[in-house]
């Protein structure tokens, strides 16, 4: 690996840790000071279905994902996909009643491991600008979630490092329920 892609790698984890150390914490949805703990559908709308399990800690503005994805196409040479997301939601919106419209900022972070011998594997990695409806009963937040996203970086075993190359555009939608504490 040269330097200059070490930098580019060093360059991408310092924006995300920044853009995570200096979110406001009232920036973010309903229940900003509060931890949430769910699970919910998820899918990349790439021939795949799986969960996601999402959190976030008391008094961080930031909504954590990570999931588990299985390819529906039977041609594919993935054998199984582990995807996670870090969010950040910069507008929340009280709508009618129960009724929240969210708008986010986020990373994902995708690793495929192929069937061949389940070494091989792809590492994605790229921006993802969540938007949702949700609805909160008491604790409980009920949520449908569209995320366009970009992707940035893409590596692994069957080729070099690519940045921004091929298919850049990626969209993904969970739906799920959590709760808040």
């Amino acid at each position: 690996m040269s330097i200059r892609m070490i930098r580019k790698y060093a360059l991408i984890i310092v924006s995300i840790l920044i853009l995570s150390l200096t979110t406001h914490k009232n920036a973010f949805a309903k229940n900003s000071e509060n931890a949430s703990v769910g699970l919910s559908a998820y899918s990349t709308f790439s021939d795949n279905i799986g969960g996601i399990f999402n959190f976030k800690f008391k008094d961080v503005p930031i909504m954590f994902g990570l999931g588990i994805a299985k390819p529906l196409n039977e041609d594919t040479e993935i054998f199984i996909e582990i995807d996670a997301t870090t969010d950040w939601w910069v507008l929340d919106l009280e709508l009618v009643g129960p009724f929240h419209f969210y708008l986010g900022l986020g990373a994902y972070y995708n690793f495929d491991i192929r069937e061949v011998d389940r070494t091989a594997f792809d590492f994605d990695l790229g921006f993802r600008f969540p938007l949702g409806i949700s609805a909160f009963f008491g604790v409980f937040e009920i949520y449908l979630e569209v995320a366009p996203g970009v992707h940035m970086l893409q590596t692994g075993t069957r080729y070099e490092a690519t940045f921004f190359e091929g298919d850049i555009f990626r969209l993904s939608a969970q739906t799920g329920l959590r709760f808040w504490f």
